[in-house]
């Protein structure tokens, strides 16, 4: 756990930051990456794209892992804490207050999350998911599916969907940045 001081140092460079992504993306991309390991998010390399505004749980950053290629969309939250324990525990006799449930996130190589999904405590995305936007994740997805929904179920294969893509005329795809 960071102190609140380290904390606030902490937001106040991301604001910064934010500041040099006016002037360079590739810039601003490579000193965030930096920022997140800081912070202490385990990233295995730099990923191939993490928003800006995306909100990673800064109840302990060391829980979150993201493996190499990993694009994480727009309005993201990944939570590594789970405070609705504490009714439970009250209910069955327990005294105590603010309790808290810590589990990890991972995200492995390849990986996909669409925009203003959820990432839930315990959850292991496998690699080359594609996650459909403003889904809520939770539990360990299989490698080379696409899944979406709240909760999010399995609705496609990676493979599937590539021969779907295949059929796009060429003059749709765009190469972005």
């Amino acid at each position: 756990m960071q102190s609140r001081s380290l904390r606030i140092f902490y937001k106040l460079e991301k604001k910064l930051l934010k500041v040099l992504k006016l002037f360079s993306r590739e810039k601003f991309d490579k000193q965030f990456y930096k920022h997140l390991k800081k912070i202490g998010v385990n990233l295995e390399v730099n990923p191939r794209f993490i928003s800006d505004d995306v909100y990673l749980d800064e109840v302990d950053y060391s829980l979150i892992n993201i493996e190499k290629n990993v694009t994480i969309s727009k309005g993201v939250t990944l939570l590594v804490h789970d405070f609705s324990i504490t009714q439970p525990l009250i209910i069955k006799g327990e005294d105590i207050q603010g309790a808290v449930l810590l589990r990890p996130i991972y995200l492995k190589k390849g990986c996909f999350i669409g925009a203003n999904s959820i990432i839930l405590p315990g959850t292991c995305i496998g690699e080359n998911v594609i996650v459909g936007a403003g889904s809520v994740v939770k539990g360990d997805i299989p490698d080379n599916v696409i899944i979406a929904g709240n909760p999010a179920r399995v609705i496609n294969t990676i493979e599937n969907y590539g021969e779907k893509i295949l059929n796009v005329p060429a003059e749709r795809i765009k190469i972005w940045r």
